[in-house]
Order: structure tokens, then C-alpha cells, then sequence
């Protein structure tokens, strides 16, 4: 039984990394708004982006965002850089 366990252990560890996802979940302040582009310019309040200015492309269209808004959002990285551009995968107010 035991080593079937380790077996089973053992096959599934290589999926359980592919299925990882490096994503961040942050709280950002909307500087402004470029709808032609689909991307928010925003400064991150929150974590390893706290303070720094990010660009965010993506479809939020859904989601009412104004200039001034303090929302939640994930990201598809698990660090930040200044002025870095990164993939929005999910906004909430």
C-alpha cells in the first residue's frame, strides 16, 4: 500500500508543476484609463508592487473603473517592476 501511495506520489508531482500558476493579487489606485488600448495606468498600494506605476492590459470593460479607483486586481506574475506592463486576469471593485 505504501508503495503504491509513493508510486501515485511520484506520477502526479510533475503535473501538480505545470498546474502552478504564478499570479499576484493586488490592490492598485487607477491613474488613467486608455480604452483604445485596453490598458489601466495605475500605481500598485498593495504588496511587491506597492508604489510602483504599472501598466494593465486587458478586458475590464465589464467592470465600472474610473480615474481615482482603488480596486483589486490579479496580475500574471508574482513580482513587480516599475512601469512594467503585465496581463490582467481578473478586477475587482
Amino acid at each position: 500500500m505504501r508503495l503504491i501511495k509513493s508510486i501515485i506520489l511520484i506520477l502526479l508531482v510533475p503535473f501538480l508543476y505545470v498546474k502552478a500558476v504564478d499570479e499576484l493579487y493586488i490592490k492598485v489606485k487607477v491613474e488613467s484609463i486608455d480604452k483604445a488600448s485596453n490598458t489601466i495606468h495605475a500605481t500598485g498600494l498593495t504588496g511587491p508592487c506597492k508604489g510602483y506605476h504599472l501598466k494593465l492590459k486587458g478586458d475590464f470593460k465589464k467592470a465600472d473603473i474610473k480615474k481615482g479607483d482603488e480596486i483589486f486586481v490579479s496580475i500574471n506574475s508574482n513580482v513587480c517592476e516599475n512601469n512594467g506592463v503585465y496581463e490582467l486576469k481578473e478586477v475587482s471593485p
